[in-house]
This record gives structure tokens, sequence and C-alpha cells, in this order.
């Protein structure tokens, strides 16, 4: 858009979250409608030290404007991936005899098929599940998100989701913007490294030609030492344990007890 100028871009990109930027534009007019900024696809082309266009795409999910001093307005945009679409509906409904992977493509079409800016932003890549996971004879989405839901799903069956851009690299910043790819991934084979592999480490104290790392922080906390899922099955009255041991007291019946 010729009216905003993008000046300060600041943002996060995380495994199993998304990806979130704070955009602050400048522009001459401050009249512009902020309605018009709200669901707009946008790319956002920064120049590496390579010299290469790395894009990062999304939807603006909320707009507002800042002071101006008569000559230059303040626009503040948040930027946000597709699956931010999924927090604005809230659900309650029943599946029955479908795995997670089944549940996740079925709410996937869904959405493209009522959201046109969903079908054109975001697409799904399944190809890192490679597991045969369980039927479930019941799962429930009760009152729930169905971003809460789908990733409550995941996170139980071990699944881990990255919403990653179709392309990373531009040959020209006029360039068509491409749906991201939510990628669900199960092996940590199936992530990718650095093109680059190393990254210098040194003090921020001079121009560098090279895109550096200037700090490191340690950080540790407290975490389980075991996880133990119990999942209803009627075919099937059993428990599978992970790593750890299972310190209940929980018995089925006299004749079915804890896993051990």
């Amino acid at each position: 858009n010729n009216q905003v100028f993008l000046q300060r871009i600041e943002g996060e990109h995380t495994l199993n979250q998304g990806s979130v930027a704070e955009l602050l534009c400048l522009s001459t007019n401050a009249h512009i409608a902020l309605k018009q900024f709200i669901g707009c696809q946008v790319a956002v082309d920064q120049v590496t030290d390579m010299g290469q266009f790395f894009r990062t795409t999304g939807i603006i999910t909320e707009a507002s404007q800042g002071q101006s001093d008569g000559s230059l307005t303040i626009y503040n945009l948040t930027l946000k991936d597709p699956t931010a679409l999924w927090h604005k509906r809230r659900n309650s409904r029943v599946f029955m005899n479908k795995s997670v992977r089944d549940i996740s493509e079925i709410l996937f079409k869904e959405w493209q098929g009522k959201s046109p800016l969903f079908a054109s932003s975001l697409t799904l890549d399944t190809a890192g599940l490679t597991k045969d996971y369980d039927v479930r004879p019941f799962v429930m989405q009760s009152n729930e998100s169905d971003y809460d839901f789908l990733t409550r799903l995941w996170r139980s069956e071990g699944i881990n989701w990255l919403v990653d851009e179709s392309q990373l690299f531009v040959a020209d910043p006029n360039a068509s913007i491409q749906p991201q790819v939510l990628r669900l991934i199960d092996d940590n084979q199936n992530y990718q490294a650095l093109e680059r592999r190393s990254l210098r480490y040194q003090r921020s104290s001079a121009t560098e030609q090279f895109d550096t790392i200037t700090q490191v922080k340690a950080e540790r906390r407290l975490q389980p030492t075991s996880v133990h899922v119990q999942r209803w099955q009627a075919d099937a009255l059993q428990q599978e344990e992970g790593s750890g041991s299972v310190q209940g007291t929980q018995k089925h019946s006299e004749h079915y007890d804890n896993a051990s």
C-alpha cells in the first residue's frame, strides 16, 4: 500500500504457538478507517545479510491509530498467522470413531469451506506425521474454541505444530503472497536445519557484515518426570504408560489394575 509505510517490526515465531508481530507504520493520511486493515493479508520482506528478501506473512487482527503531528500519523498493526481465526469460533460437538488426524483434517476442510480468508492464507501439511494414530470411539469438544480443541488433541498425541512460510525467500518484493503452511510433526527428523548451519556469537559493539548472535540466556524450569494419560476405550479396557512410574491407586475393577 502506497499510503502506509513500515518503520519497525517486532515479533515472535514459536513452535507450538504460531507467529505474532507488531508493526509500527507511518502514513501521511490521518483518516484511514481502521476497519480497512482488519483481515488483510500482509507480507513483510526483510533484506538479510546475504541480500535475500526474507518474507513474513500473516493476517492483520488488530489496528490502532497513534499520535499525529499534522504530517505523519502512526498506525500500530498486529500481524498473526491464520490459526488466530480459530480463536473466534467456540463450539460443542462430538466425533465418533475418528483419529486425531481425521479430526484435524475435518475441521481444517470445514474452515476452508466457510472462510475464504482462511482458505487463501493457510494450507495443511501432514507429511510430518509418521505414526498410526488410534481411532478414538468418542471425542468431545465442550464449549472450546477450535484452537483450544485442536491443540489439546495434538498435545495428547505428542504432535507438534509449526506455522511455516511456503516461500521463505522471494526474488522480488512485489511477488504475490502465498498461503502459509501448517505443519504437523511427530518426529524430530522432520525439522530442517538452517542452510547457513552456524552463526557467530559476539558482543554487540560494532556494525557487522553478517548477522550475529549477541546474547545467550540460560533458563531451567521444573518439569514433570512422567506423563500418564487415561483415555476411555469401550472395546479395550487397558491403560498405556509412558516413561516414569505411575503412583495412582485407582482401579477399573477387581480384575483390571493400574499399569505398572
